[in-house]
């Protein structure tokens, strides 16, 4: 029987996945207006601003352990450092260069293979088994990936969009990497604390980077501004909501929420940015979910049983 506290972290994962998805299409609305570089410091200054208040009215010590109180080691802080550059600077960096050349909703469709590359990073650097139900898994994902690449065929700026789609490809390995080290290393500090950490510490990494920027931007009108508003806010939650999730689940349960992630993002991509989702897409969408079914090791968490349980 699932208990309520289950449900309530698989609430959370599942808002952290949407959370993504909605940022995806933000970034699409904002990057005509506002640089990479420098949307990205916005949305990590509003995020560390927010979990800054958030944390001084939780009384919670962002420089502390929870449990002890004793000051967060130097090992930790090296890697907070390390997912702050995986899921933070780099994942941004490249989804974010992508958005320049592809649509929102193909974006969405590609970085849900991301459990298929933790499947692999966990393979390579935490030698976790991979059997056939992970293989498998792996295949469907770049199925899925080789159908959208054929659907771009036959459109304009081809090669612009696969450029595009490229980049969001490589940006999957950063954010597959930052579970995998989640997955390797805990400790004791809460959720709002390494959300403030992580921000922050993005915040510094970007600012030097977004000083030749400025030049670049655009007049910005008030819906702007509470779009970037609304950017850091929904970015600064998802750490906190994927943290709190993974406190009761394991890395691979919690692969099964990025299947809402594309859906969120091509529902919103088609309801907010008009974007058309093709055959080739919708198919490409199919293929990648399927691979989150076959690779998540614990299917149990939503009642299935039966062949797909067995390695």
């Amino acid at each position: 029987m699932i208990e309520s506290s289950d449900i309530k972290s698989y609430v959370y994962l599942a808002m952290a996945q949407c959370i993504i998805g909605a940022n995806i299409v933000l970034a699409k609305i904002l990057l005509p207006v506002i640089p990479v570089y420098l949307l990205l410091t916005l949305r990590f200054f509003v995020g560390s601003l927010i979990l800054s208040v958030v944390c001084y009215f939780m009384k919670v010590h962002p420089t502390r352990y929870e449990d002890s109180q004793k000051p967060i080691s130097s090992f930790d802080w090296l890697v907070l450092l390390a997912q702050a550059l995986c899921a933070g600077f780099l994942f941004n960096t490249f989804i974010l260069s992508g958005l320049n050349y592809t649509d929102a909703s193909t974006a969405g469709i590609i970085t849900s293979i991301t459990p298929a590359a933790i499947a692999v990073l966990s393979y390579f650097i935490i030698k976790e088994k991979l059997g056939p139900k992970r293989i498998a898994a792996i295949i469907l994902a770049v199925l899925g990936l080789i159908v959208i690449s054929v659907g771009k065929g036959g459109e304009a700026n081809t090669e612009r969009a696969l450029l595009g789609d490229f980049l969001v490809l490589v940006a999957v390995f950063p954010e597959a990497l930052f579970t995998v080290i989640a997955k390797w290393h805990k400790a004791n500090i809460n959720s709002f604390a390494i959300a403030l950490a992580i921000n922050l510490l993005n915040f510094i990494f970007f600012i030097p980077l977004s000083i030749s920027s400025i030049t670049y931007l655009k007049p910005l009108h008030f819906s702007h501004i509470a779009l970037v508003i609304l950017y850091g806010l929904m970015g600064g939650l998802f750490f906190v909501f994927w943290y709190k999730g993974l406190e009761k689940n394991s890395a691979s349960v919690a692969a099964l929420f990025t299947a809402l992630m594309p859906i969120s993002a091509s529902v919103l991509a088609f309801l907010v940015l008009g974007e058309n989702i093709s055959l080739y897409d919708m198919v490409g969408m199919v293929l990648v979910i399927l691979s989150i079914v076959f690779g998540a090791a614990n299917l149990k968490v939503l009642g299935f049983r039966g062949f797909l349980l067995n390695d």
